[in-house]
């Protein structure tokens, strides 16, 4: 059987691209129509025996009632009986059912977003990654606090330099060109520096070796010395005590973190429900003329569909718009069926999980079928076909042949980037570089 005749005695059957029912290419007539419902059709015109022709719709879409009460799209081809029925299965609507009449449903559909996946990048605030932000705040009103109350709690127990005989505390001072007074301001200062250094797991022994005082340290700045002290009385020592034990704490989790971190790293995906999507500010990509693109133009104000509106993008040109939704340039909102092809096509060129899919669904079930002239006999000839292959397996065996790379990436967290390799870049050095250098 030849599907495109010039023929008049075949049928006329509307078609237009839905993936992955229908594939279609762009040069024409004659079309080079694939997809699993061309099979289905092929089933139905042996089984009818009749040879058939493809329409196409001029103004490329699935069809609307516009104001005038006329049909755009393939609506409008088959209400106006331009065409003996539809080789592409369309989405049940009470409107529609009002000018042409629906096969038995072969499919149930919703609706569903994609959007490109984000990659691994370099980070220059990696480093600060472990921590949120409150804790990151949190932990300086703690290091602030301990440094305060170190000058307070030492009022009247002062903090002793380590062994620093009159000799070489005047050496030390002689060689810096200055004599440093132990004043409150030196005290809280010395008490912030090694709060500080303790914090970062730097600072140095105290041991009683006059380590300070001693000839080889005198080159340096008195803010190494300020690291190096004996708290005296008990409420310094339960401040520095305290101080020790939560840097501690803060030091060994930040290293468990950051470690956990890099060996297995997660991405933040823009969105995961359309809410999300709507707060993003990611433009959204919806097939001009459909159901979809008439419930959101009737949705609540106020909505979360309603707000698509500010931010929708319509055309009819379904290849360009999954070309720019892989580049990053919006998002696709869609059937959900639709989308499962275009994740499969994805991986099998890419060999990645490169697109990923919300949740969430929205606008379902609804049943899709084919679509007839209204009272046309030819319905109730194909009905009964369509009921047996769907009961009998063959229609999703016949649609899971062009989705079927697409379960694997719906079996894994879009999160996660496990398997992913990526060589480090400059980007990647700056927060370790920030830490040593705020660290000495």
């Amino acid at each position: 059987m030849v599907p495109w005749t010039n023929s008049t005695d075949c049928l006329k059957i509307v078609v237009y691209v839905y993936y992955p029912f229908i594939f279609m290419s762009k040069n024409g007539p004659p079309y080079k129509v694939t997809g699993s419902m061309t099979e289905v059709l092929d089933i139905i015109a042996k089984n009818l025996n009749f040879c058939y022709e493809y329409v196409v719709p001029e103004d490329n879409q699935y069809g609307y009632r516009m104001v005038n009460g006329s049909w755009t799209g393939i609506i409008g081809v088959v209400a106006r009986k331009e065409a003996d029925m539809t080789a592409v299965v369309v989405g049940v609507d009470q409107e529609r059912a009002a000018v042409v009449d629906f096969s038995d449903f072969l499919y149930t559909d919703q609706k569903s977003i994609v959007y490109k996946r984000p990659m691994l990048e370099s980070d220059m605030a990696g480093f600060l990654k472990p921590y949120t932000a409150m804790s990151w705040v949190m932990i300086m009103v703690a290091l602030v606090t301990v440094a305060v109350m170190i000058p307070l709690t030492g009022l009247f127990y002062p903090l002793s330099r380590l062994s620093q005989t009159k000799e070489n505390h005047n050496n030390y001072f002689a060689a810096a060109g200055s004599r440093r007074k132990n004043t409150v301001s030196s005290e809280l200062q010395d008490a912030g520096f090694w709060s500080f250094a303790t914090a970062l797991a730097q600072c140095e022994s105290a041991r009683h070796e006059n380590i300070v005082g001693s000839a080889n340290f005198q080159h340096l700045p008195r803010s190494f010395s300020a690291y190096n002290f004996l708290p005296r009385g008990q409420s310094q020592q339960a401040v520095l005590g305290m101080w020790l034990v939560l840097s501690l704490i803060i030091s060994t989790v930040y290293r468990s973190n950051l470690k956990a971190m890099l060996i297995k790293p997660r991405l933040v995906l823009p969105f995961s429900n359309l809410m999300e999507l709507t707060e993003s500010g990611i433009p959204c990509f919806v097939v001009r003329g459909t159901l979809l693109h008439r419930n959101i133009q009737g949705a609540e104000v106020g909505s979360a569909v309603w707000r698509l509106n500010n931010r929708l993008i319509l055309h009819s040109d379904v290849p360009r718009a999954v070309r720019d939704m892989s580049a990053g340039k919006h998002a696709i909102f869609t059937t959900h069926l639709g989308l499962l092809s275009v994740i499969h096509t994805s991986f099998v060129q890419t060999n990645t999980c490169s697109i990923y899919m919300t949740m969430d669904s929205y606008f379902g079930p609804r049943c899709l079928s084919i679509v007839f002239r209204k009272g046309s006999p030819l319905r109730h000839q194909v009905n009964p076909i369509v009921v047996k292959l769907r009961e009998s397996g063959i229609l999703e065996h016949l649609f899971m042949k062009y989705v079927i790379h697409a379960s694997t990436c719906l079996r894994s967290d879009p999160a996660n980037v496990e398997n992913i390799l990526r060589p480090l870049e400059i980007g990647d050095m700056y927060g370790v570089c920030f830490v040593y250098v705020g660290g000495k």
